[in-house]
């Protein structure tokens, strides 16, 4: 089954294609983006307007029923089972978000020493 979906996330157009999986697998990645705060129209624009550059990102399950998501800026990645597909689908998608859209992320990073 093949479906393709469209949205935007934190000003960035967001462009998912969907090829060879099962229903289930579809209706999981349609729910991971149905949520209406995802869609984060009404935020004010970040000091650096984003890239108005699509994310492009694929699934595709191939003839070996492992999947290959890829999404654009970043490499691609294959994963055996349908859950830790649609876990690498939302991390690549994220980073990539993140990468054009880096006014809205804060990353603090820290360092814990033991002994």
């Amino acid at each position: 089954m093949q479906a393709r979906l469209r949205f935007e996330l934190l000003g960035i157009p967001v462009r998912i294609e969907i090829q060879n999986v099962d229903p289930v697998l579809i209706s999981m990645i349609k729910a991971s983006y149905s949520f209406p705060l995802l869609r984060t129209s009404n935020l004010p624009l970040p000091v650096n307007p984003p890239e108005t550059d699509e994310v492009v990102a694929s699934l595709v399950m191939d003839d070996t029923e492992e999947y290959s998501v890829a999404v654009s800026g970043r490499e691609s990645t294959r994963v055996q089972e349908r859950i830790l597909a649609v876990r690498a689908l939302n991390h690549e998608l994220l980073h990539s978000i993140m990468l054009r859209a880096n006014d809205f992320f804060y990353v603090h990073a820290g360092v814990v020493a033991f002994g």
